[in-house]
């Protein structure tokens, strides 16, 4: 049986290999890890370990910092998932303005129907 220590340094070399993944953007790596960590919370938990304030201070202040590039990835995502419909709008729509300054699309058909006085 693994004694504290040794399981702490596990979780912060996942932490740690999550990081890493997180700033290559390896979406593949970071699901496997996200398998490893809840397999090894779940094994602590089930052993009934505790671990010493110090290094649960250190693991997370790692978690968090992981945390916060995540929030970052996400925000990274959409922006390119917005800029990317953008694009696509671009490509099949004509945006002009009106005299009287409205935004038009000259891809939209005009109404056909017709006014008779």
């Amino acid at each position: 049986m693994e004694n504290e220590s040794s399981v702490a340094e596990r979780i912060e070399s996942l932490l740690d290999q999550e990081e890493g993944a997180l700033k290559e953007i390896d979406f593949d790596k970071m699901i496997d890890l996200s398998a490893q960590k809840e397999a090894m919370l779940e094994e602590l938990q089930i052993a009934g370990m505790t671990l010493d304030p110090v290094t649960v201070l250190r693991l997370r202040n790692k978690a968090h910092s992981n945390q916060g590039l995540h929030a970052a990835t996400i925000g990274g995502l959409k922006s390119a998932i917005d800029r990317l419909k953008a694009g696509l709008r671009a490509s099949q729509h004509l945006d002009t303005y009106t005299a009287s300054g409205r935004l038009r699309d000259l891809a939209e058909p005009k109404s056909t129907l017709e006014k008779k006085a």
